[in-house]
């Protein structure tokens, strides 16, 4: 799965329950969720600016054809 190595690429730690769930925390302790589902992404943190900048981040990731 592309976005499932994309996503440890840029910092995200997989779930030990589920493949599809990563999450992340930033040097402010900001915690984020992100839920994969083929190709759709549901994220999940208290800051709408870090819910902004990590799905600005994962679309170059992904974009860039990093793998």
């Amino acid at each position: 799965m592309k976005s499932t190595v994309n996503n440890l690429d840029i910092g995200y730690k997989a779930s030990v329950a589920d493949k599809c769930v990563f999450t992340h925390v930033d040097a402010n302790d900001h915690l984020i969720i992100v839920a994969v589902y083929v190709d759709d992404f549901l994220f999940i943190s208290k800051s709408l600016k870090f819910v902004e900048f990590s799905k600005f981040v994962t679309t170059l990731s992904l974009s860039s054809g990093c793998t």
